[in-house]
């Protein structure tokens, strides 16, 4: 493990780099077979926060552009993450009540699904989308 005055000046990314590796390369090695899971799953979610922290706020905002073109609404002001909120739940409604089931907004509003989607499977498991070959 790096000293603190090494860590000093880092940013949240690059902390977590560190405390994965340490967590895999220094306490794996002491960790009993049946406490593995635990392990591997601290490092994972270390990995997600990372991955979060790294993409910040761009899937968000750029799912709230998505949303506003595919609702022909101008560009909010104010809490952009609450507007997000309001119009992924307005577009889930209007997909359950089949607005979009026909139609040239069909597909905008599956290009959005599948952007949404990808986004956060790339923060959540991105070994998954390198596996089948999706970026």
């Amino acid at each position: 493990m790096a000293d603190q005055g090494a860590l000093d000046g880092l940013d949240g990314v690059e902390l977590l780099r560190i405390a994965s590796e340490t967590l895999m390369q220094e306490v794996a090695p002491a960790v009993p077979g049946d406490r593995r899971y635990e392990l591997l799953m601290a490092n994972n979610a270390i990995g997600i926060a990372s991955r979060e922290l790294e993409a910040g706020e761009g899937p968000g905002r750029a799912a709230l552009a998505r949303l506003e073109a595919l609702y022909g609404e101008p560009p909010g002001d104010g809490d952009w993450r609450a507007r997000l909120d309001d119009l992924t739940a307005r577009l889930a409604s209007d997909i359950r009540s089949g607005v979009f089931g026909e139609g040239p907004r069909r597909a905008e509003a599956l290009a959005h699904v599948r952007e949404t989607t990808l986004d956060a499977v790339r923060v959540g498991n991105p070994r998954y989308l390198q596996r089948r070959g999706i970026e």
